[in-house]
């Protein structure tokens, strides 16, 4: 009873850290949000969505979801390998990435805007990749506070950037460069601490690193990396279909509410993920059940969602524009639509790590591809129904077979963690 009281306080204790860091750093988002809104339009935010959704598949590609697997590992040591071969990895994407994006923003773009896109490309995927491999080391290791005050960091340097590049007139450039701020200065902090670590595990050999990595972890890049590709193209394809069947404007007001709707996912959800993802490697390694923990962090975060996504569901448009100004009324509306379908996201999302653990990574694959292919054939309503369909109507599709989706996936995450 004692041992089982300690394991549960360690946990909460974990997540409180994780969550005070997370929490502080989405409170500036949210404070600063007001200020960003009014000084952005919705069309300036569209640029920037397209270049978030291409930083990150790049950054994808090029740590091959080596990072998921850090927290796996019974020895620090063979963790480690994988860490440094990570870092190589993103060596070698970044200096192909900068030949390439230079080749294409010379000789093939034609609008400066293109031209801006492509040669940030690479100052932002790889700091990008260095702070998720960074986080994941961390996580590891229990290394919470760290993580929180680096995430603290991130999202101070990237919104106070904004705010200083907006009042410079620089328009979505200032968003993308507040991006890179942000994520180069935690970048910065944990290639520091890489170099203290590459000292301290020197002497292993590195032909015992390729070993482990190519026989243990060679299911992360071939099933884990497919699913991630799968995910953000899925992403890209809604930039590229709103765009297709609307305009810029719809698309900054979209993404700006999915962005708000996410808040509490990230404040929450994403901290409670990230401990429960460590704790149920562990529970794994030791042979234990994973039931206990699971539903409860299920129904922790049911009870946390009902608030805030119940005031959103009834009067979205009104705090958005009340809130950010009138100019995000539309997004308002938009977050209405969509909260019942982030709602049932927000619990979905931190457990999303089981089949990692217990090793279902391919039926994890599958069922995420009908979503995928779910959610953008309804997005294409439009060259069905007529392009006269508003997207407010095809945003409502779009919600409820999410919604059904989401529940289908709760109840196959259920099944697992009782079979195993």
């Amino acid at each position: 009873m004692k041992i089982r009281s300690k394991i549960k306080g360690d946990f909460a204790k974990s997540v409180m850290t994780l969550v005070t860091g997370t929490v502080l750093s989405q409170i500036i988002v949210f404070a600063l949000s007001p200020i960003i809104s009014r000084i952005y339009t919705p069309e300036e935010t569209a640029y920037f969505s397209v270049y978030t959704r291409i930083i990150l598949f790049v950054s994808t590609i090029a740590t091959a979801r080596f990072e998921s697997a850090i927290a796996l590992p019974k020895r620090n040591e063979h963790a480690f390998s994988l860490y440094r071969l990570l870092v190589q990895l993103i060596l070698l994407t970044f200096i192909s990435s900068i030949i390439i994006v230079v080749i294409m923003a010379f000789f093939w773009s034609k609008e400066s805007s293109t031209t801006f896109i492509l040669l940030m490309i690479p100052l932002g995927f790889a700091p990008l990749c260095l702070v998720n491999i960074g986080n994941n080391w961390g996580l590891r290791n229990g290394d919470f506070r760290e993580v929180s005050r680096v995430r603290m960091l991130n999202s101070l340097s990237m919104n106070s950037s904004n705010i200083l590049f907006g009042f410079l007139g620089l328009g979505y450039k200032g968003l993308i460069l507040g991006y890179i701020v942000g994520v180069v200065l935690p970048a910065s902090w944990f290639t520091r601490k890489y170099h203290l670590l590459k000292l301290k595990y020197k002497d292993f050999a590195i032909s015992k690193r390729k070993t482990i990595i190519g026989r243990t972890y060679i299911e992360f890049p071939k099933v884990n990396l497919p699913h991630a590709i799968l995910d953000i193209s899925r992403e890209i394809l809604i930039v590229f279909f709103i765009l297709l069947y609307y305009d810029k404007t719809t698309l900054g007001s979209y993404d700006f509410s999915f962005k708000m709707l996410k808040l509490p996912l990230t404040v929450l959800g994403s901290a409670i993920g990230q401990v429960y993802f460590q704790k149920i490697a562990s529970k794994k390694n030791n042979g234990e059940s994973l039931v206990a923990i699971t539903l409860e962090t299920m129904r922790n975060l049911f009870l946390f969602s009902i608030v805030p996504f119940g005031l959103l569901f009834f009067i979205g448009d009104e705090l958005f524009a009340f809130i950010f100004g009138e100019n995000w009324r539309q997004a308002g509306e938009y977050s209405q639509i969509m909260a019942p379908w982030l709602m049932l996201n927000l619990i979905v999302s931190p457990i999303s790590q089981l089949p990692v653990v217990l090793g279902k990574l391919k039926a994890f694959f599958w069922i995420g591809l009908v979503g995928s292919v779910l959610l953008i054939s309804f997005l294409n309503l439009p060259f069905f129904l007529g392009h006269s369909l508003s997207f407010n109507s095809v945003l409502i599709w779009v919600n409820w077979t999410q919604f059904i989706f989401m529940l289908f996936v709760l109840f196959w995450m259920v099944r697992i963690v009782r079979v195993y």
